[in-house]
């Protein structure tokens, strides 16, 4: 696979490329500075969520919030969980579709307890009902993931 090379105005580019140690003429990996990019957007959501958490639960009244608010905590932990969980992953090298995936499965499965326990509606059958569903979508995603061989 050969990695797509374009030239570049160094007026416009400078302030990217520099801190990189890239010189300012000559050519450079457009799928590096992206990988790059996408490298440092993963610790960006999780920190980013943690944060927003704990701003949102040291600032609200959930007595005094609309219905809709009351989710948020949720997306938050769940947003934190998969970037923690996909960060975790790729240390193992796995790769990044696959980390994505499991990454997923890992923050769903905890959270939607908390949203059943939240209600009032977790019970021994609800749990195990929620880990079958997960472990069978664990299975699903690991067969429809897995190389094939011809």
């Amino acid at each position: 696979m050969q990695a797509l090379t374009i030239f570049y105005r160094a007026d416009l580019l400078q302030r990217f490329l520099v801190p990189q140690g890239i010189s300012s003429c000559g050519t450079f990996n457009v799928r590096g500075t992206i990988s790059l990019m996408k490298q440092n957007k993963i610790p960006a959501i999780l920190i980013g969520s943690l944060i927003g958490l704990v701003i949102f639960v040291t600032c609200t009244n959930p007595a005094k919030l609309s219905s809709f608010l009351l989710i948020a905590p949720f997306a938050l932990i769940f947003s934190a969980l998969w970037g923690g969980g996909f960060l975790l992953l790729r240390k193992f090298d796995i790769s990044r579709f696959r980390s994505s995936r499991l990454a997923l499965l890992v923050a769903g499965v905890p959270v939607g307890l908390m949203l059943l326990q939240s209600i009032g509606q977790l019970t021994i059958r609800d749990f195990i009902t929620i880990l079958a569903f997960f472990a069978i979508a664990y299975f699903y995603i690991a067969r429809l993931t897995a190389p094939r061989s011809e």
